[in-house]
């Protein structure tokens, strides 16, 4: 079994919340992270009595100095109801707090992922798009280099 120190962010949503616990019963490190914006606290409250996992409040569009192995990416308000309310803040999570969480990724020679559909490494990202829950098609694509 891998022992890895793995990073949530959205870790307090729904989703956010049961991976982490996925992750901690494959026996793995989880440090969760979230705004609490739209994430509630008591869905990680079973959690908290684990030393494996840690909860941090914070915003990814600020960058996050952190040492992990894997990093899930599921911070943005994901209901039409919060796009609606703060669509600025909205896009500003999701385009920051990737970049943020690529260079992190870069740092730490890691994967990013969003969900199980979409990750990256090393410049390589595949795309599954899927329309009414159907996978329309998947397709792997280069990243321009940085340099």
């Amino acid at each position: 079994m891998s022992d890895f120190r793995v990073l949530v962010t959205g870790g307090v949503g729904f989703i956010g919340s049961h991976l982490s616990e996925w992750l901690l019963a494959l026996g793995h490190r989880v440090l969760c992270v979230d705004n609490f914006v739209t994430g509630r606290r008591q869905n990680v409250l079973p959690l908290l009595d684990d030393w494996r996992f840690e909860l941090i409040r914070h915003d990814v569009t600020s960058p996050l100095n952190v040492e992990v192995d894997r990093i899930y990416n599921l911070a943005c308000p994901a209901s039409p109801v919060h796009y609606r309310h703060d669509p600025v803040k909205a896009v500003k999570t999701s385009v920051h707090g990737a970049i943020n969480l690529l260079d992190l990724a870069k740092r730490m020679g890691t994967t990013l992922s969003w969900e199980p559909r979409v990750t990256l490494k090393a410049g390589l990202v595949r795309t599954i798009e899927y329309f009414d829950g159907i996978l329309a098609h998947s397709r792997p694509q280069m990243l321009p280099s940085a340099d």
